[in-house]
């Protein structure tokens, strides 16, 4: 192995263990969420429910207490899994949202398995989800009349 190559390995090494270091950090169970208001922080417990208002999806750490909560934003680009009974570390910005303290956040990549087991996504339907795949459609009818003109 040449010089560049260790180097370029011992970057790749160091960049893990900083993001590990990273995620560790300011992790916190979710019962002490909201001692990280303001700040980046992982947040860590047992997903009891999943509440969908269409614009969002509410991942609540308990069916009583729902004071707490991870906020998964919704956008036609990104599928989420379905998280309800699993043990999660959410990581993103802590906010206070009303009578809640709520842990946003926008991409799956955020979200690790505590228990490493993948899981099935969530079907996810919206007017944006449906109206991309009727512009997709239009699209390629579009295109197949354009073939179908140019070959006249």
């Amino acid at each position: 192995m040449t010089n560049p190559q260790r180097i370029s390995l011992a970057g790749a090494a160091f960049a893990v263990a900083l993001t590990a270091l990273v995620w560790a950090a300011d992790e916190v169970d979710w019962h002490d969420a909201a001692g990280c208001v303001g700040r980046v922080c992982s947040v860590r417990g047992r997903v009891a429910e999943v509440a969908d208002d269409g614009t969002a999806i509410r991942l609540y750490f308990d069916r009583d207490r729902r004071d707490v909560c991870v906020t998964l934003v919704r956008s036609w680009l990104v599928s989420w899994p379905d998280y309800a009974g699993r043990e999660i570390t959410a990581r993103g910005p802590v906010r206070r949202f009303r009578d809640l303290t709520e842990v946003a956040v926008l991409d799956p990549s955020a979200i690790v398995l505590v228990d490493g087991e993948p899981t099935p996504a969530i079907e996810l339907e919206s007017p944006a989800r449906r109206e991309a795949e009727e512009l997709r459609d239009e699209i390629r009818r579009l295109e197949q009349r354009v073939r179908e003109l140019e070959s006249r």
